[in-house]
């Protein structure tokens, strides 16, 4: 017979046989479902993955992601592009290849969106002073804007793809990469994801996603678009499998002085915030064009921005406007759920209202028919008058004295014709929009 010791004996052994057998399958499945959050690039950056070896695919993602923060942050003064921006005037600046690919794809976007998006908006950012850290400056004057706006020119940026080296010709010229930095590290994130054999993971930074391959258990990725209105609230959801989506919003950082919101996105032709979009959405294949083609949706509206998005592959867009109305490209018109009604394509007639005011105060409005001709509505100004020009159920302010409107903006915002489109002179404190 064993003996009482034997039998305590082989009892410890099957007990650590246990706790081995079972630290081995918690060990397993940690590694197979991984998730981590860090604050990068100004913005909260999530990873999950799922498969074997998630874990440490997501760490070097992440190491990945913070290392293209160091290098592409412009409010850091150790960063490359602080470094370009530096030397603007007197030398080329020698960067990392990686900082050269993003500004590379970033001027060729500036390109394609015709300065819509531009990544020499720096000075624009440092005069308004809407930025990350949340502080804002005055309101700049319009001369102030002017000289800044000069400064704002992709096509004065030079690369040298030799020597891999970055040149802004003129002292005052800035970079800021702000409205694509976030979709090139996405975009590294997603390739080492892949690099690891991850066949299902959600990467995230700010408004910038990625959906790599299915959720756990199938079907696409559930990701939310926020209302704008309401940030805490989803305006509606889409279902994503390996695609990008992201979302430019008026609600994250704005200020408003004098009844008049200011938010972070201009408007690189003329200098001043757009007034007319809520947030705007891109999904594509590519994070980084989806960053940058986001920015420039919010920046053209719908009327401009859709035929767009239409020449890129694969791509589709949405627009919340100020007015509140949801505007989508026919290709989303049955994916996004809404919270509500189901959003507008923008094809066929929409009853719309043209309203003018000044001082806040509405002047004048019209129901717009479709069937005006060159009406023309005369709005009297502290200063002189401005004259809106009515054709076809679109509206454009036509240009003023140089002393009632000296930098022009008013008749440079071209057409308007879709309800949440505006037009705003800040030196006249008049208002021009179309509402449902």
């Amino acid at each position: 017979m064993d003996s009482p010791i034997k039998r305590r004996y082989l009892a410890v052994i099957i007990l650590l046989l246990l706790a081995t057998i079972i630290n081995a399958t918690l060990s397993y499945r940690h590694s197979r479902d991984y998730h981590e959050t860090r604050f990068l690039m100004d913005t909260e950056v999530y990873i999950e993955a799922h498969g074997p070896g998630a874990r440490k695919a997501v760490k070097e993602a992440l190491a990945a992601m913070e290392d293209l923060s160091q290098r592409l942050d412009s409010y850091s003064a150790t960063s490359e592009i602080a470094a370009i921006n530096d030397a603007a005037g007197i030398k080329a600046v020698h960067v990392s290849q990686d900082t050269f690919v993003v500004i590379k794809k970033a001027l060729e976007i500036a390109r394609l969106t015709g300065g819509a998006f531009d990544p020499t908006c720096g000075p624009l950012v440092n005069l308004w002073g809407i930025g990350p850290e949340g502080n804002h400056k005055p309101v700049p004057s319009p001369e102030e804007i002017k000289k800044a706006v000069q400064l704002v020119n992709y096509q004065r940026v030079f690369l040298n793809e030799e020597v891999q080296t970055v040149f802004l010709p003129e002292k005052g010229m800035r970079l800021d990469l702000g409205a694509i930095a976030k979709g090139y590290a996405v975009s590294k994130a997603v390739v080492i994801l892949h690099n690891h054999n991850i066949q299902s993971a959600l990467v995230a930074a700010g408004g910038n996603i990625y959906a790599l391959g299915t959720r756990p258990g199938g079907g696409g990725w559930r990701i939310g678009i926020r209302d704008p209105f309401h940030p805490d609230t989803e305006a509606g959801y889409l279902e994503l499998v390996n695609q990008a989506i992201d979302t430019s919003g008026d609600y994250e950082r704005y200020y408003e002085e004098q009844g008049l919101k200011y938010n972070h996105i201009f408007d690189p032709r003329s200098g001043y915030p757009v007034t007319f979009t809520a947030s705007s959405t891109v999904i594509t294949p590519d994070p980084v064009a989806a960053d940058a083609l986001a920015t420039a949706l919010f920046v053209l509206g719908a009327g401009e921005g859709f035929p767009l998005l239409a020449k890129v592959p694969d791509t589709e867009g949405l627009i919340i406007t100020t007015n509140g109305d949801v505007l989508c490209t026919p290709g989303l018109q049955d994916k996004f759920i809404k919270n509500g009604a189901p959003p507008q394509q923008t094809t066929g007639w929409q009853t719309k209202k043209l309203v003018i005011e000044v001082n806040g105060r509405e002047v004048q409005s019209l129901v717009l028919t479709g069937n005006e001709k060159q009406l023309h509505l005369r709005v009297p100004l502290k200063k002189g008058e401005a004259i809106v020009e009515i054709d076809g159920g679109r509206a454009r302010v036509l240009p003023l004295p140089r002393d009632i409107c000296p930098d022009g903006i008013c008749s440079r915002t071209g057409w308007i014709s879709l309800p949440g489109q505006s037009i705003i002179c800040l030196p006249n404190r008049l208002v021009v929009r179309i509402i449902s």
